[in-house]
């Protein structure tokens, strides 16, 4: 994953983006936050630590899947997460390898073949890991999004939103969900979720400033 896709500045409102464009830096921030958060980069884009010598080899096969992904080559990325995910299938390589490969596979426009990965992560790895579940689940809803799937999206998004009240990407999902609800004509349910921004989430400044600029534009 690219640095320079890291943790975006301030989006601005809906419609001053082009859907394709916004649904790829929103996923891709989304996975970028979680695998930080998990401590599985290290040396810019290296995996950290493996705990015996099989992962230690898997560590040395993902590298280059991990400096193509960091570079945006995801084409040259996706044959070694597929080698490594299928070659260490159920162990901590292979569920890192399983969601990048996902996400390499949406960055290429293949979200079909992104959708059907990130739904093998759920069913192999769903208890596991709990950020990465989270990447995958905001995933397919970032799949259904980009197929115009708006309220199925959209009730993802919520739910991600519902599961971790508490969590710091919880305002994030909101939006999201908000955001699709706009592009399904609910206008309501929108302003609903934009005002539980505003209201529940004040520290949140990025956020709430995002969700009061959507308001306004309603």
């Amino acid at each position: 994953m690219s640095r320079k896709t890291s943790i975006h500045g301030d989006m601005v409102v809906l419609k001053a983006y082009e859907w394709t464009d916004f649904i790829k830096r929103n996923l891709q921030q989304v996975v970028v936050v979680v695998l930080v958060a998990v401590g599985a980069v290290a040396a810019g884009f290296g995996w950290s630590y493996y705990k015996d010598a099989k992962t230690d080899e898997a560590g040395r096969v993902l590298a280059p899947g991990n400096t193509a992904a960091a570079q945006a080559r995801y084409s040259d990325a996706i044959p070694i997460f597929e080698r490594v995910k299928n070659t260490y299938e159920g162990g901590e390589a292979g569920m890192e390898a399983t969601i990048s490969l996902a996400h390499a596979y949406f960055q290429t426009g293949k979200h079909e073949e992104a959708r059907r990965i990130y739904q093998e992560f759920l069913d192999t790895y769903a208890n596991k890991d709990d950020l990465l579940t989270i990447a995958a689940t905001s995933g397919l809803a970032s799949c259904d999004e980009q197929a115009g799937k708006f309220e199925e999206a959209a009730k993802q998004y919520e739910i991600l939103a519902q599961d971790h009240t508490g969590g710091f990407l919880a305002p994030k999902f909101l939006l999201d969900a908000a955001r699709c609800y706009q592009a399904a004509n609910q206008t309501e349910q929108a302003r609903k979720l934009y005002n539980q921004v505003v209201e529940q989430y004040k520290k949140s400044a990025q956020y709430v400033r995002e969700a009061k600029n959507a308001l306004a534009a309603l």
